[in-house]
């Protein structure tokens, strides 16, 4: 009998990077986030490279990925993309979960955060 994964160790709002990866991460619940840019880490006063913890690439991947971000006091969900993109997800709030997407997995950010992103295409599905 196989058993479940264990529950991530690591606090909400933690740095996590896999050993022998450069992408970083922020935790949330069961959820990561990767960075795309240093540049992030400039509006938040309280994340820097000297805060991420290097873990094993089995902990990191016991977080499920979540690229799902909101700017405090703004309705709109986007989804970020690695190459520095924000995407709004352009549909009605009853279709986020049947389309496979998870509100506990949506990240409450900063409005310069989240203008730092390019606008891309709207995500309608």
């Amino acid at each position: 009998m196989q058993l479940p994964p264990a529950a991530p160790a690591y606090s909400e709002g933690s740095l996590l990077r896999a050993r022998g990866d450069y992408k970083v991460y922020i935790t949330k619940g069961e959820f990561k986030r990767h960075i795309v840019s240093a540049d992030i880490f400039k509006f938040y006063g309280h994340l820097g490279f000297a805060s991420v913890i290097e873990v094993t690439p089995e902990e990191l991947a016991q977080y499920k990925l979540s690229a799902w971000v909101r700017a405090d006091g703004d309705p709109r969900v986007w989804e970020i993309n690695g190459d520095g993109t924000k995407h709004w997800i352009n549909i009605p709030g009853e279709q986020f979960a049947p389309s496979g997407r998870d509100w506990a997995g949506v990240y409450i950010i900063n409005a310069r955060e989240r203008d730092w992103y390019r606008r891309g295409a709207d995500v309608m599905r």
